[in-house]
């Protein structure tokens, strides 16, 4: 089944998490590439519609580098019988480390595959390194952070941590 949206073209699926999917896509109002994270409609109840708000009004509160900016939040009809929330993000280039390690379980030549350079790993470690520095500076510590939470952009040598709604202030 293909997803529809009215108001956004989806272009791609991104991640699956616990709760939500991720869908890069373009808002045709203005044409803006954003990456929808939309809420599993079976796994919806009032802790995941906190969490979700608090994802959006901390990344407004703080907008750190590092971490997507919410851009709205909305409700989709994502079945016949069901409505989800969702979080319009900014768009996230790049693909999760999730995605890139699963690429070098496929691939015989390992990490040299993804990472031509000790530079490139080190750039990543450091982007990641100073995003969580920024979210302990305003006291959030950042509780779920994996590998589907970590979207690397190889152009720009920068990470983008997803799910911060599930950080509590410190």
């Amino acid at each position: 089944m293909t997803l529809s949206i009215p108001g956004y073209q989806i272009l791609d699926f991104l991640e699956d998490g616990t709760y939500y999917r991720l869908h890069r896509g373009v808002r045709l109002l203005d044409q803006t590439a954003v990456t929808l994270k939309i809420l599993d409609p079976n796994q919806v109840d009032l802790v995941s519609l906190q969490t979700l708000r608090y994802e959006a009004e901390l990344s407004q509160k703080l907008r750190i580098p590092g971490v997507p900016l919410v851009l709205a939040v909305e409700g989709v009809d994502v079945g016949s019988a069901y409505h989800a929330p969702m979080l319009v993000l900014e768009a996230l280039p790049g693909e999760s480390l999730r995605h890139l390690f699963d690429r070098v379980d496929r691939n015989a030549e390992g990490f040299s595959f993804l990472f031509q350079e000790i530079h490139e790993i080190l750039a990543l470690a450091l982007s990641l390194v100073e995003t969580l520095g920024y979210l302990h500076e305003y006291g959030v510590l950042h509780r779920g952070l994996t590998s589907s939470n970590v979207f690397w952009d190889s152009k720009t040598k920068t990470v983008q941590l997803l799910n911060v709604g599930l950080a509590p202030l410190l």
